[in-house]
Formats: C-alpha cells, structure tokens, sequence
C-alpha cells in the first residue's frame, strides 16, 4: 500500500536546522527513547455543558481520530509500536457502560494507556471546541498539562486550535513541539530526527519548539502533502465498528439508525473556494488535492465487508470539487449499495 510522500521534489541538505536538532539532543537526553507512541484525540465537547443522561442516550458526538489515523498511517514501516487512544470514544463507553464510573476523574483513562503503553512521544489533538482554551477545564489543554506533569514522554500538539495557537501553547509549556497545519510530512522529519533514521525524509517548516526563551520552527522547503493510499492497516487501532454504540457523527448517522455503524472518509483535501472566513484554505493550502478513488475505494470497501459498516459521512470541505474523481467514486459506492444497502452523507 502507498502512503503518504512530499510533492517536494528537491532540498538543500544544509538548511539550518542546527536549533532544532540542539533542541532535540536536550529531549533525549532528559527522556528515554523507546518505541512506543501514544497518539491522543480528546474529548470532543466541554464539561460545563456536560450531561451524562444525554451520553447514556448516544446524544453526543462520537467522531473517529481519522487525522491520527493518517498520521500512524504516515509513520509506517518505521520500527515503531503506535497505539491511537480516543479519550472522547473511551469516555462516552465508561460512562455508559459502568455506573461507577467518575467522569470527573476522566484523565486516568489516559494514565492508564501511558503506565501500559511508558510511550516516549505522545501525541496530542483535538475537535476545535469554542472556549477559553487556556482556563482549566479545557479538554486539550487539560491533556496536555496532565503529560507535562507526568514529565516522561516528549509532547507533540497538532491540528487547527494548535497551530492557530501554536506560541501560547510553547511559551505556557503545554508541548515540546507544535506540528503546524498538515501533519504526515512534517511528523515523519521529526520522528526520523528523534530516532536519528538514515532516511530521504525532506525537512519541513512549520514545526515549533523553543530553545531556550525563544519560539522558533524547524527549516526546509514548503511541504504539501500528496494524498495517496488508504487506513485500512490503522482499523484495527480502533473500535470503529463500535462507535454508534457510544454516541453519532451529526444528524444524518443518527437518522439512519443508532443501531447501524458508521465511519467517515475523504475524497479531497482542500476547498476550491477562498472565504475569508474559512481556516481551511490556510490550513490545507489553495486548491484541492484527491485520493486515488481505488485507493479510498479499497478502505470503503475494508469497512463494509469486514467492519459491518453501514454509513458514512464525508470529511471534505468540497466533496464535489473534483467531478471526474467524484463521480468515479459515486458510481462505485451506487454499487456497493447495490450489494450492502450502505448509506452516505456529506
């Protein structure tokens, strides 16, 4: 299966990045490195809105960590045992299945996973919630302070609210490193760095560390990511065809059934508009990009023969961008219907 690779077709090999691997000869010296990975998704609402009766219902959002799929996805054929923890999936699953269950105390579910796991790099990312993301009681940030106490892996932060807040989260030491914007390029320079892997990695910018009192990002050319290949091998990091037993993607799921599993996949990276409003032209750069379709069709078809899945939801921002590319897909999905009776949104 392909994965992930950079458009980029060249590099200097002497870009200065001399402060970044400083910064990393310090994290090593004062963390063990083994090779276990920890990647975390948080809570996907605020606890000062929060109702249990409605989660023993199903009435919250339970969204797959598919950006961290991606990412473990990225990080294949490196000797690496990666684990993918989905603190808002685990936690609406205690709270509905154990009456006991504190949900006050919801970060021993992540001290669980780092005493079984003792991972040196935890990952770290998070549904963009509206809120004071720096007030305790914040998920993310919650998180994140409960690993700097703990003080034994190197912290990664990700995704939107990090890289819009990519200084206030190293200057209030949350994180080791922000990983601005999309991740797969930029995570795998930085875990090739960490383990020193003799690889043809390029170097990216938009990595974030502080050296000393100053905020600085690692060198190298612009990255965009090339969208290839598909997460069937990271499946089985996670219970997707249990998610509509903990709570729904958004209406529609909830339409189709509570009893019917779902998932969620991506055509397109990218919007063909440019609203000024909108973060996602800034975040995933101008224009779209698309997946193979046999490729994407490949996963589909993984979770509807061997997952039981039975919806969907689509993840881009313009599924209709690329009508070549979409109506290949459509067609394939009209037959997989056909054969499955299988439900779509977007």
């Amino acid at each position: 299966m392909k994965s992930f690779v950079s458009t980029s077709v060249s590099h200097d090999n002497n870009l200065e990045n001399s402060n970044f691997l400083e910064y990393l000869s310090i994290l090593k010296d004062k963390y063990t490195i083994n090779e276990n990975v920890l990647l975390v998704q948080g809570p996907q609402f605020l606890f000062d809105a929060f109702n249990p009766e409605i989660i023993k219902m199903k009435g919250y959002y339970a969204y797959p960590p598919t950006g961290l799929q991606w990412l473990a996805e990225s990080l294949s054929g490196r000797n690496l045992k990666i684990e993918i923890l989905d603190l808002n999936y685990q936690l609406l699953k205690r709270i509905i299945e154990d009456d006991d269950f504190d949900y006050a105390n919801w970060l021993d579910i992540l001290g669980e996973y780092v005493e079984r796991i003792n991972p040196s790099i935890v990952g770290v990312t998070a549904v963009n919630v509206n809120a004071n993301i720096f007030k305790p009681g914040y998920p993310f940030t919650d998180i994140l302070r409960y690993m700097r106490d703990i003080d034994r892996s190197i912290i990664i932060a990700g995704g939107p609210l990090a890289t819009d807040e990519y200084e206030n989260f190293i200057e209030k030491d949350l994180c080791h490193f922000v990983v601005g914007k999309e991740g797969e390029n930029k995570i795998k320079f930085l875990f090739d760095s960490i383990y020193e892997v003799r690889s043809k990695t390029i170097p990216t910018p938009g990595i974030y560390f502080k050296l000393g009192n100053i905020i600085t990002q690692t060198a190298g050319p612009q990255d965009v990511v090339d969208p290839r290949g598909n997460l069937i091998n990271t499946y089985n990091m996670i219970e997707i065809e249990d998610y509509n037993k903990v709570g729904s993607l958004n209406p529609y799921s909830r339409m189709v059934g509570q009893d019917v599993s779902f998932a969620a996949f991506q055509l397109n990276r990218g919007c063909r508009s440019r609203c000024k409003f909108c973060g996602v032209p800034d975040f995933m750069g101008k224009g779209i990009r698309h997946f193979p379709v046999n490729d994407l069709f490949e996963e589909i078809k993984f979770l509807v023969e061997v997952k039981n899945i039975r919806h969907f939801d689509v993840l881009d921002d313009a599924f209709l961008g690329d009508k070549i590319a979409v109506r290949e897909l459509l067609i394939k999905l009209v037959k997989l219907r056909e054969g499955y009776g299988i439900t779509w949104s977007s």
